[in-house]
């Protein structure tokens, strides 16, 4: 149980969340008492990615394409690594997942690699299913990025054309590719200085503007 309320109640908006499946009710004679409670599935899948090398890598985005839906509406859900590496998917309904990494399949430098399927191959029929039992979750999983794409550093400063730095102004990388690469976005600081990376091989243009109010 997630939360739940009682009504009548002062406080006829509010749920109270519990800590334990159990809600105290107090049924007055000759008064009707509702109780209305609010569940979650409480599966998930969670566990690291790492790099080649086997460190953590942060911002890689991990997709459960569940196997057997009973509703096509239902949404596929995606969790993006921490600075552990680690990632967690939650509310998962009983069954077979398939767990896509970089489902989406734009080359950054936070997943510099094309779309791969757990354990680590790149066809999703050799794709090994990640089974999720009733009540019963999967923890601690390894998903190793077997090969990533180098990236490169670009960094510089936004000026006037007196030289002025640009304080806090957008400095973006559009890539020719869009398909295939994405598009980078950063803020210049108070020195009008930005740094990002991008995919080596990646070409495009180097942009940026300012406001002038």
């Amino acid at each position: 149980m997630v939360a739940s309320r009682v009504l009548p109640a002062n406080d006829r908006r509010g749920w109270n969340r519990r800590a334990e499946n159990t809600v105290r009710v107090s049924i007055v004679a000759g008064k009707h008492t509702e109780v209305a409670s609010f569940l979650k599935i409480n599966n998930e899948i969670s566990g690291k990615v790492l790099s080649p090398t086997g460190s953590p890598m942060k911002g890689v985005c991990v997709s459960a394409y569940w196997l057997t839906p009973t509703s096509d509406l239902y949404r596929i859900p995606s969790n993006c690594t921490d600075d552990k590496g680690e990632f967690k998917i939650p509310e998962l309904p009983p069954g077979n997942y398939r767990l896509e990494i970089n489902s989406r399949g734009k080359i950054t430098a936070s997943n510099p690699f094309d779309t791969f399927y757990y354990p680590g191959v790149d066809d999703k029929e050799k794709a090994e299913p990640v089974f999720v039992k009733e009540g019963v979750s999967v923890n601690n999983l390894i998903i190793r990025v077997t090969k990533t794409l180098p990236v490169v550093k670009i960094s510089g400063q936004l000026t006037y054309k007196g030289g002025q730095p640009v304080p806090d102004e957008d400095v973006r990388f559009d890539p020719s590719n869009d398909t295939t690469y994405e598009r980078v976005k950063v803020r210049t600081d108070a020195n009008g200085k930005f740094s990002f990376e991008i995919p080596l091989g990646a070409k495009g243009e180097l942009k940026a503007n300012t406001n002038i109010f």
